[in-house]
């Protein structure tokens, strides 16, 4: 109890306290597989990618081509997807200069809309940014799960298919929901 209690005395005198952590579950394959409803290899929609802002946030969407279902069905070639918060787009061009989320957001819109390759990074508060996709316009495994929030709980803002998306449809909610083409055959002999 002791050790408990020096490990939160410690924690709450970090710069900006427990209010700025950000718990990061890491889950194995066989987790990410089991709890993924869909899986698909795909890649982003070029010109669909589209970041919203709020005062001190952003959510961004987009809609996937799908190549090959590897978990679940769809007769739609093209699914409109959520990036939760968190998960940041970000030009190539741009990856080396991040010194901060800000930054990065004072460049959009216009940034997302240049030609060439949108890279996926984590934005943890408490542990910076970290890559965690390659270009999301060339194919990858994505890993979806449907958000479970209420309409009341809907960004104001947010385009009408994505609102909708936003409440009942599939998006990607952590950072190792999306994963490299390397793993396909993994996913696939764990979903046998």
């Amino acid at each position: 109890m002791k050790r408990l209690a020096m490990l939160v005395g410690l924690l709450a005198s970090l710069p900006g306290g427990l209010a700025q952590a950000w718990p990061v579950m890491v889950y194995n394959d066989a987790q990410l597989v089991n709890k993924a409803e869909t899986i698909i290899v795909g890649h982003v929609k070029s010109g669909s990618l589209t970041v919203t802002q709020y005062p001190g946030d952003y959510i961004s969407h987009a809609v996937l081509l799908v190549t090959t279902f590897l978990k679940g069905e769809s007769a739609r070639p093209e699914i409109p997807i959520i990036l939760s918060y968190g998960l940041l787009p970000v030009p190539v061009r741009l990856k080396d200069k991040i010194a901060s989320v800000d930054d990065i957001l004072k460049q959009f819109p216009h940034a997302l809309h240049e030609k060439g390759p949108i890279l996926l990074f984590e934005d943890n508060p408490s542990e910076g940014c970290s890559l965690i996709s390659g270009d999301i316009y060339q194919n990858q495994i994505w890993l979806l799960r449907k958000n479970k929030v209420s309409v009341s709980q809907v960004p104001s803002g947010l385009p009408g298919t994505f609102r909708d998306v936003f409440v009942s449809g599939q998006g990607v909610w952590g950072p190792q929901d999306v994963q490299p083409l390397s793993k396909e055959s993994k996913y696939k002999a764990l979903l046998k």
